[in-house]
């Protein structure tokens, strides 16, 4: 299992860094083009969008995986450890069953989607909309081993200091 998740750990942060780069090089080519050629890239902006939209959703991703995202210290921290336990547990809960919705949605948002092309890329939009199922997918398995770490192995598979 620990060979797996660094294999997808590894894919994740590969892709991130792909779409941030290329969101990147495109917003370069983009301002190079306009202002030393007075030549605009039509398809840029739109090829941005996407790129972030698809950044976000993995990223977001592996926020969970590292977690990094925002927390309610401020409630968990005032609160004794059964408490705090219990509140763990229940955000977990919430988060799988949010997961969960996402996924179970997210083909019909693609279904209905696909048939309509992007304005100046020519691309379906239901493979942006890929995002809104790959996001939350990731998200549901990171949040599956933060569970299996936290409360079956009692350490994170990628170290060895306790959870």
């Amino acid at each position: 299992m620990k060979t797996f998740v660094s294999i997808v750990d590894k894919i994740v942060r590969i892709l991130i860094v792909l779409f941030f780069s290329a969101i990147i090089i495109i917003g370069l080519m983009q301002i190079i083009s306009r202002y030393a050629f007075s030549l605009p890239i039509v398809w840029a902006d739109e090829a941005q969008k996407y790129l972030f939209i698809w950044m976000v959703m993995i990223a977001a991703a592996y926020g969970i995986r590292k977690k990094k995202h925002v927390a309610a210290d401020v409630v968990l921290g005032n609160v004794g450890p059964r408490v705090k336990a219990v509140m763990e547990v229940l955000i977990e809960l919430v988060s799988l069953a949010l997961f969960i919705l996402f996924i179970v949605l997210a083909p019909r948002m693609i279904r209905v989607n696909i048939a309509t092309i992007s304005p100046t890329l020519g691309i379906p939009m239901g493979y942006v909309y890929y995002a809104m199922l790959i996001g939350p997918i990731l998200m549901l398995f990171y949040t599956i081993v933060d569970i299996y770490e936290k409360y079956i192995l009692k350490h994170p598979l990628g170290g060895d200091k306790p959870c």
